[in-house]
């Protein structure tokens, strides 16, 4: 997968033949990878624009064209060409930006795993996908203090290293190659660290991406850059995919194990073990969608398969039986109006509240989100204790709520607006304005869909969710086997 420096490769690449050219037309042969537009309007949208410059957040390409910019995750394959513009599009090629000049840059994905979103100027940094992203190791943010209080949780350093919203732009090749140079053993305890840990791993991974960079990223088995040539940084890599070689520094055979389902090189003499107890993460899945897009259907599906499902809707409805403290704390908040005659609490009646009132609908959650919350800590700790290499969280306020923090990956469930509400009104026994009301009290599935790693679409046949479930499956193994 490219990361930070293969993505900023490139970006440098890109810009002498891309910037200052006009695009005439946008030809997209895989729709899936434009999100949440249309094909016809995002052509339409690009159509005319010129490229002014391109930037590069974490592992984005932001392509400026005045008012409007296009970002660009590229995912683990994702790769630009330049090709004259007659040229027959080859297999793997899913989107074609034509210029008036005569040549075209082509976007080339073997797995379709990459992205494509527009972005107003103004709302670039303050709106996701770019809101939500933590700072690169070079910027002047990101202190040893600002870096230890984002490490106050009970996750590994690989896997904290790994999230996007803490540290920007490393990937599974650069964190081995920085927890090396640190001496950082991978399955550490992120908030056993000290502000010298800190200082010591923003220092190191400083250092290990400005030569990454100065020598156009590594090449690893797919990777190449826009023009086809490869990196060299391959050629100084201490620890990754160097399985049973002599450690460069102490001659110890390097070690390859599984840390949050990623595969992890290290050296057992130079970064020795945590503690007793402190280690080992699965790979946790955080799964989302919203109402009646069917994530319970492709939750059956992760079960099926031996993955652990912990339900958070399962969780909240326990929080309302009579006994809990949780049930107490709703009555004393709301009233006894919500209570059934049986002196249960009646979900209709407390929906309702909820779906037709924010400010109850605040009460409610500051109830039971953090009674949830602690189940699910507790839950994961005893199914890490069992090994298990994926762990699914099924949270339907999964970015909402900020459970997305808990996960490695996320997984979102997508279907039409309007078979929501077709599948609600059959399943809840409910009017076309009560569904439009639940379905305006979530974050809209365009805005998810945009946060997710993951998606699989729900819309059509349940063949055909299986096949997009596969893929899903497929990639997160595969990156397992790879280390990427």
């Amino acid at each position: 997968m490219p990361e930070l420096p293969e993505v900023e490769t490139v970006r440098r690449t890109l810009l002498e033949p891309v910037v200052g050219k006009t695009i005439v037309g946008v030809d997209v042969r895989f729709a899936k990878i434009i999100r949440p537009l249309d094909s016809a309007t995002f052509s339409a949208a690009l159509t005319g624009k010129t490229i002014t410059d391109i930037d590069r957040l974490g592992k984005y390409l932001i392509f400026r064209l005045g008012d409007l910019n296009l970002l660009v995750h590229l995912r683990m394959e994702g790769k630009f060409f330049i090709k004259p513009a007659d040229t027959l599009p080859e297999t793997h090629e899913h989107v074609t930006f034509t210029f008036a000049t005569g040549d075209s840059l082509r976007y080339h994905d073997v797995r379709k795993f990459g992205t494509m979103t527009l972005r107003k100027t103004e709302a670039l940094y303050s709106a996701p996908p770019l809101s939500r992203l933590g700072y690169e190791p070079n910027h002047p943010q990101l202190t040893p203090a600002w870096l230890k209080k984002r490490f106050a949780t009970r996750r590994t350093i690989k896997t904290v290293l790994l999230d996007q919203t803490i540290v920007l732009g490393l990937g599974n090749i650069y964190v081995d190659e920085t927890l090396f140079c640190a001496k950082i053993n991978p399955n550490t305890v992120a908030n056993t660290l000290t502000l010298e840990d800190c200082d010591t791993l923003i220092h190191c991974a400083r250092k290990i991406l400005d030569k990454a960079i100065a020598l156009g990223g590594t090449s690893i088995r797919t990777y190449l850059n826009s023009l086809g040539i490869s990196g060299k940084f391959q050629n100084e890599l201490m620890v990754h995919l160097k399985k049973d070689a002599p450690c460069p520094m102490c001659q110890t055979t390097i070690e390859k194990i599984k840390v949050g389902g990623r595969g992890t090189y290290y050296c057992p003499a130079c970064q020795p073990s945590p503690p007793e107890g402190a280690s080992p993460m699965s790979t946790i899945i955080g799964l989302t969608g919203g109402i009646a897009t069917g994530k319970s259907t492709v939750s059956a599906m992760f079960t099926a398969i031996g993955m652990p499902v912990i339900d958070t809707d399962a969780i909240a409805h326990e929080a309302l039986k009579i006994g809990a403290k949780t049930y107490q704390d709703l009555i004393d908040t709301l009233g006894v109006s919500i209570l059934a005659p049986d002196g249960t609490i009646n979900k209709n009646t407390l929906g309702k509240m909820l779906f037709s009132d924010p400010s109850v609908r605040k009460q409610v959650n500051a109830i039971i989100h953090p009674y949830v919350r602690n189940v699910v800590d507790t839950e994961l700790t005893r199914l890490k204790s069992l090994n298990h290499p994926f762990i699914v969280v099924d949270v339907p306020l999964l970015f909402e709520t900020d459970f997305h923090t808990l996960c490695d990956v996320t997984v979102f469930v997508y279907a039409k607006q309007h078979q929501q509400i077709e599948r609600m009104m059959a399943r809840d026994h409910i009017d076309e304005t009560y569904a439009r009301q639940k379905l305006k009290a979530q974050l809209p599935l365009s805005k998810k869909r945009v946060l997710a790693d993951y998606v699989i679409d729900n819309s059509q046949s349940i063949i055909q969710t299986k096949k997009s479930f596969q893929k899903v499956i497929e990639s997160l193994r595969k990156e397992d086997e790879d280390g990427h």
